[in-house]
């Protein structure tokens, strides 16, 4: 059995109704949105991220996806790196590039950890 590659990346923008109290950016809506990502890995393993929402995150998220496809469970660090590169290249005007960034780390971390390849 060899490393684990990324075979599906699943991309589920949500909205919700929510209250009127203050997080990180500022008072809520009566509505929010968030985009979930579900990575599967060749051995059957999820690894599940959130992010807030709207159609920038969601078009970025797809838009990166031929760069985490395939790419080794253990490769984390590489795969990430070119996200990074892809999002600062192409989405300068969009300060939410970085949340969409610590969304994917976050989904390719969880199916390392279950592999045992730990971040150090």
């Amino acid at each position: 059995m060899g490393i684990p590659t990324v075979e599906k990346m699943e991309i589920y923008p949500v909205a919700g109704h929510d209250c009127m109290e203050l997080n990180l950016s500022g008072a809520h809506a009566p509505y929010f949105t968030r985009n979930i990502v579900i990575l599967t890995d060749s051995n059957g393993v999820e690894g599940v991220g959130e992010v807030p929402g709207g159609e920038k995150i969601t078009k970025a998220l797809e838009d990166v996806k031929h760069l985490v496809l395939g790419t080794r469970i253990a490769d984390y660090k590489q795969t990430l790196n070119k996200v990074r590169a892809w999002l600062s290249a192409n989405i300068k005007d969009d300060a939410r590039g970085l949340q969409t960034f610590a969304l994917l780390q976050d989904c390719v971390f969880r199916c390392a950890k279950q592999h045992s390849f730990f971040i150090v």
